[in-house]
């Protein structure tokens, strides 16, 4: 599914999470994204609605250095709640 739309580009702010692709761009406002989950891999945003939940997924790979992965996770903690 994803393939097709070439490389995505993920860029974590004050304002939010920036998604952008060959095709598209989404913006996602830190009100939409209130809790995440961490695995080994992956952090998975999460948007606040329990019954039909909005996610978008951020590969660790993804960080230029490991440093990111940790200021990444503070960022996190500091607009959502992990669950």
């Amino acid at each position: 599914m994803v393939a097709p739309q070439g490389e995505f580009r993920a860029v974590v702010g004050e304002a939010g999470v920036r998604l952008t692709s060959q095709d598209s761009e989404t913006t996602f406002r830190w009100p939409m994204i209130t809790r995440y989950a961490e695995t080994d891999t992956l952090f998975v945003l999460m948007t606040p609605d329990k019954h039909s939940v909005g996610i978008v997924v951020l590969p660790k790979r993804g960080a230029a250095i490991p440093p990111d992965v940790d200021r990444l996770r503070a960022m996190l903690d500091r607009y959502a709640t992990r669950v």
